[in-house]
Parts: C-alpha cells; sequence; structure tokens
C-alpha cells in the first residue's frame, strides 16, 4: 500500500454484489481496517454508503474506492461516487488459493479489494 499512501490516506474497498454490497475501509499508511459494512444494493442502501463514508471521511478527497465489478453490479455504486468526487478504480480480481486458508466473505473480499 506503500504507492497508494503516497496519494491517498485511505482506501475504501467494495465487493458488489446483486442483492448487497460490502465495504472494508483501509487506512493507507499504516494498513489497518477501521471500518467494514454491508448494504443493500437498492437506491437507499448505496445513499447509505454515501453517508457512511462521508461520516468517516468527510470529504472524497484522499480517499481511493477499489470496487470489483464497476460495470456490472457496482455500476450504479460506481456512478453515485464518481459524482460526489470519489476517485473510483476497478479493484483487481481476487486470486483464491486452492486451499482456502484465509477463508471466504463478501467482507474478506472488500477488505482484499481494498488492499489491491
Amino acid at each position: 500500500m506503500a504507492i497508494v499512501a503516497d496519494h491517498d490516506t485511505f482506501v475504501t474497498g467494495v465487493d458488489t454484489h446483486a442483492p448487497s454490497h460490502a465495504l472494508a475501509i483501509v487506512d493507507a499508511r499504516s494498513g489497518h481496517e477501521l471500518d467494514t459494512r454491508t448494504f443493500p444494493s437498492e437506491p437507499s442502501g448505496r445513499g447509505r454508503v454515501a453517508q457512511w463514508l462521508q461520516r468517516h471521511y468527510g470529504t472524497s478527497s484522499g480517499v481511493l474506492v477499489a470496487m470489483e465489478d464497476t460495470n456490472s453490479y457496482g455500476a450504479t455504486l460506481r456512478d453515485l461516487l464518481t459524482s460526489g468526487g470519489y476517485h473510483v478504480i476497478e479493484a483487481p480480481k481476487p486470486v483464491r488459493s486452492p486451499r482456502r486458508s484465509q477463508g471466504k466473505s463478501d467482507q474478506l473480499d472488500a477488505e482484499r479489494a481494498a488492499r489491491g
């Protein structure tokens, strides 16, 4: 995260799905996870995502949003956050270990998206 930390203070990872979006906020400098939350993907849920981010950050400056599936499940959330001034990028697809030693959950995928 050192390169990201040169430009951004925080990274929000987003794991998108049809029914919900899982988010994880990570401090870009320390690498510590600060908060996680899951919201419905419907319009009111997307609005709650924007409010939640606003409460955490106060501003979109210095915040990178690494989101999975920005051209499908995450498209409308991407548009909302981009219009709010957030820098949104497509998160790299997670590499799955055959042993799955770290487990699988939407929150873990959101954290992995934030950590890139």
